[in-house]
């Protein structure tokens, strides 16, 4: 998965948070905001990655 692609995810599922919020579906707003911060841990080490490499 690359890096553009784990941003278009983080950007569909922080909509779909907010639809749950706004619904008052907790319990699946908690489980995007777990998947959220796992693709944003992911983000951070691709770019670790990258920047490590090429420095």
């Amino acid at each position: 998965m690359t890096k553009l692609e784990l941003k278009a995810k983080i950007r569909e599922l922080k909509a779909l948070r907010l639809k749950a919020l706004e619904s008052k579906e907790s319990s699946r707003a908690n489980w995007l905001t777990h998947q959220l911060s796992q693709l944003k841990k992911k983000t951070r080490r691709f770019a670790d990655l990258y920047f490590t490499r090429w420095c």
